[in-house]
């Protein structure tokens, strides 16, 4: 999901559709997601700001925990600041996670937190100053609460 997930960002604004087997269509349009304070009831959130990047954690909040495709266009996620890093954690389909990275395509960077790799993969960096690069697993990621 790293590699689809940096080079979707690589290709914007081109409109992109994910492959995924489970799905009717076998393919997955990726919508351009809105923010709002609060963020849809969709997906649940944990927020947490860091000094160098703000921590979001995400979960599916529907009672059985499958994400279908036909909501995802209606998924709304909270506004952050995109002045610094954001680290997104949760698991759910590519073209979900796909589609979150993309609605913080202006952020400084973006990581995806993968415990196997114990840390975050930058999947996403602007050209901003001590902004980690492209690829880095940057450790010492966590949600304080988690």
């Amino acid at each position: 999901m790293v590699r689809v997930t940096t080079l979707v960002h690589a290709v914007y604004p081109v409109a992109v559709k994910i492959r995924d087997p489970k799905v009717e269509g076998d393919y997955v349009k990726i919508p351009f997601l809105k923010m709002a304070s609060e963020g849809s009831d969709h997906l649940k959130w944990k927020i947490e700001d860091k000094e160098n990047y703000t921590f979001m954690e995400f979960s599916i909040s529907c009672h059985s925990g499958v994400f279908v495709v036909s909501d995802l266009s209606d998924v709304i996620v909270p506004e952050v600041s995109q002045e610094k890093g954001i680290v997104i954690s949760g698991k759910g389909p590519n073209w979900l996670v796909v589609a979150i990275v993309m609605a913080y395509r202006n952020a400084a960077w973006i990581a995806l937190f993968r415990p196997q790799e114990h840390g975050a993969i930058v999947v996403v960096r602007r050209n901003t100053p001590h902004a980690p690069q492209l690829g880095e697993v940057i450790r010492d990621i966590y949600l304080t609460g988690a």
